[in-house]
């Protein structure tokens, strides 16, 4: 198995988001669902290589019950309203799984850049203890610690910075 899941990735920042809700599948902002969906797919092709025509999720739409499972009619007069539901694409996502693995089979896991600067060490520090002690879900702590061990300058910690805020 994978050590970094593109899918719970997507998912993970699609709850933190709030474009679903927190463990669900329900899209709640159809705008920026469509949004990101295209910039993970787009970001797969150029940085990875995916080479499928197809998008990271698909959207299904169902009929939802206002009134449950009776489906009595409700004081507001409709009976049922329409859902859309993220899907993963298959297809895709094991094709994007395969490429990110070979990509980052050659990057260390969790060690300290050999080239950083003594002024940036001190900012890598102080970066790795707040992720150390913001309570991270593992698969993100690890995550946000591989991308700190990329920052190789002043600009790479700042977007890493944004990230965690």
């Amino acid at each position: 198995m994978a050590a970094c899941n593109v899918i719970d990735m997507a998912f993970n920042d699609l709850w933190s988001k709030g474009v679903l809700k927190e463990g669900k599948t329900r899209i709640e902002d159809p705008v920026r669902f469509d949004t990101l969906n295209k910039l993970y797919s787009d970001v797969a092709r150029t940085k990875y290589g995916v080479k499928n025509d197809g998008l990271l999720f698909d959207v299904n739409t169902q009929s939802t019950s206002v009134t449950g499972p009776l489906n009595i009619y409700s004081h507001k007069g409709e009976s049922s309203f329409m859902n859309q539901f993220a899907v993963i694409n298959r297809e895709f996502s094991d094709e994007f799984q395969k490429k990110f693995d070979d990509f980052n089979s050659n990057k260390p896991g969790t060690t300290i850049p050999a080239t950083i600067s003594p002024n940036l060490q001190k900012k890598y520090n102080s970066i790795k203890e707040n992720i150390d002690n913001a309570g991270y879900p593992d698969d993100i702590k690890t995550r946000l610690l591989n991308e700190l061990n990329d920052c190789r300058t002043l600009k790479d910690f700042g977007e890493l910075m944004k990230k965690l805020c």
